[in-house]
């Protein structure tokens, strides 16, 4: 019924719309088949293991379709816009509306808007941030002088994922947690005068659906927030002070009415060429949001970003926090002062490269708690930044070193220091108007004090050349791994591999409207182990006979076509 009734609205709201004015109706649709094949029986996998519990490779094998829409409507007060991304293959099934990607129904006018289906919803980290949404929003927005913004967002912000079920786009691989659904849903209300002042209200409510799977190792939560925001404008808008506080409530079966606080109170200058921003930053240890539930929450502390303008010149950057943890003081924990800085500096020259040079540390000490165990570390790192472009053509080149030693002293194994050190490179030559050619690179080393040491790259590019203006089309797309890992045991053996994956296209213009795509091209990965290594580990009780489970060697090759349509 929800789905039908989902369907539904996105057919019926945009024929009303459209119906009431000239509308200007463009938009592309494109439709692809494509097929997977390789050999799927494992030399590792033994016979007591059902055929779809196991895998060589989480790779999606067999005939698979895509369906890709992004419709625009646009007229005197309206723009609509339709976006569509709609999966199906023997693995991921589109048989219910939970399996849809992404299905997007957008309507604005004026600085008005609603969203209806799946939607990314961004804002502040205390509230909501980051999160795939599926449901509504509504947001309205009026005045000239003084002014009130109101924004609804409500719906499904996590899938139910019950043990067992399928891992989307992961071949035979099942969940094994468990998942509840959560549903959410958050108002706000603004209002204000332009470049003067803003005051807001907001609220937030979510609530897990315990019927939605049987079990899982979470338990179910109810989470209540409660937050006003500010901002005033001083000195001809070259000071802004600003403040958002929020008070979060958390309820589970084992712990009822947890409540905390989460603070942020600043100001912001600008002053010429120079920028500053300070504020105080209180994080509590029990504050939650489920609009953000990745917060590092338990910090007091201050935070500082700093920049001048050197105009034609350089620039010169210092980000700096402090602040200390364990804020409900623990007995059986140390409370850890941390300081942190960035220094650095960006020529800023239209004549010469753009070249960026920056310098990190950060320091965690402690109090020395239950007679012996401590915080103690010190990270220190460079980073150097050149990129420069001549005409139609850029390059881009980084490095990272990164040192962290930890003296830490910890109630049960040694602490790890780390050195890594990570450069990349990336470009965009486009040598003639029919051709281009971006690609790049990555590459890591990472070393351990226990001297475990991975070292990882990944090289890519891709192209596309008219080769006959607006009739025929190629385009191809190269991308190799390289991973290589040393003294951590059987754990490597999962690491040491080689992967190639390619992509090679002609798409033929039939006329302005209509194309064909012809695709082939395939993806290789060799695992450096060898079967009687493999064999040792699998014999071993405590790795099983499903460790190389979506870990072994495989060539596969695809190959399909793709039709697009133009309006």
């Amino acid at each position: 019924m929800k789905t039908s009734l989902m369907y539904l609205i996105f057919l019926v709201v945009p024929m009303m719309l459209l119906a009431q004015g000239n509308f200007n109706i463009t938009g592309r649709v494109s439709l692809q088949t494509l097929n997977v094949s390789y050999d799927e029986k494992s030399s590792l996998k033994p016979d007591s293991i059902p055929d779809d519990q196991y895998a060589k490779s989480t790779l999606i094998p067999g005939l698979q379709q895509r369906l890709n829409l992004a419709l625009f409507a646009r007229s005197r007060h309206y723009d609509i816009t339709l976006l569509g991304d709609l999966k199906n293959n023997q693995w991921d099934r589109l048989d219910n509306f939970q399996r849809v990607d992404r299905l997007t129904l957008n309507i604005r006018r004026g600085r008005n808007e609603m969203i209806l289906g799946d939607f990314f919803q961004s804002g502040s980290d205390l509230f909501v941030q980051s999160r795939e949404m599926r449901g509504f929003k509504l947001a309205i927005e009026s005045g000239k002088t003084y002014y009130y913004k109101v924004e609804l967002i409500g719906g499904q912000s996590q899938k139910p994922l019950a043990v067992g079920d399928r891992l989307p786009m992961q071949y035979r691989q099942y969940e094994t947690s468990g998942q509840f659904q959560r549903y959410l849903g958050a108002a706000q209300v603004k209002t204000g005068k332009w470049e003067k002042f803003e005051v807001g209200l907001k609220f937030l409510w979510a609530k897990d659906n315990e019927k939605s799977i049987e079990e899982a190792i979470s338990e179910p939560l109810t989470n209540q927030l409660l937050g006003l925001d500010g901002q005033l404008y001083l000195w001809k808008k070259r000071v802004k002070w600003f403040f958002d506080a929020n008070l979060s409530r958390k309820d589970t079966l084992s712990a009822q009415n947890v409540t905390d606080l989460a603070y942020r109170a600043g100001f912001d200058l600008r002053l010429g060429h120079f920028k500053m921003i300070l504020y105080k930053q209180y994080l509590g240890y029990d504050y939650y949001s489920a609009g953000y539930p990745y917060l590092q929450t338990d910090r007091d502390g201050f935070v500082l970003n700093a920049v001048y303008n050197f105009p034609q010149k350089f620039a010169l950057s210092l980000e700096g926090e402090r602040y200390f943890d364990n804020l409900k003081d623990f007995k059986d924990r140390p409370r850890t002062t941390t300081n942190s800085a960035i220094v650095g500096i960006t020529s800023m020259h239209s004549h010469f490269p753009e070249v960026t040079l920056k310098f990190r540390y950060r320091d965690d000490r402690s109090n020395t708690v239950l007679d012996s165990v401590k915080t103690d570390k010190l990270y220190m790192g460079l980073e150097g930044r050149i990129s420069f472009g001549s005409m139609n053509n850029r390059l881009s080149l980084s490095a990272i070193y990164l040192d962290l030693d930890d003296r830490s002293i910890l109630q049960a194994g040694a602490p790890l220091g780390t050195k890594q050190f990570i450069s990349s490179v990336n470009f965009y030559l486009r040598p003639h108007n029919r051709l281009f050619i971006s690609g790049g690179s990555v590459f890591s080393r990472l070393q351990l004090s226990n001297d475990q040491q991975n070292i990882n790259s990944y090289t890519f590019t891709s192209g596309r050349w008219d080769v006959i203006p607006v009739r025929l089309r190629a385009e191809f797309n190269l991308s190799f791994i390289y991973n290589d890992a040393a003294n951590g045991g059987y754990q490597d053996m999962l690491s040491d591999y080689n992967q190639l994956a390619s992509s090679f296209s002609l798409e033929y213009f039939f006329n302005t409207r209509i194309s064909l795509k012809a695709i082939v091209g395939n993806d290789f990965r060799d695992m450096r182990y060898s079967l009687d290594q493999a064999r040792l580990v699998i014999s071993d009780p405590d790795y099983g006979p499903t460790y190389f489970n979506g870990f072994e060697s495989y060539n596969s090759l695809k190959y399909g076509m793709e039709l697009n349509w133009i309006f």
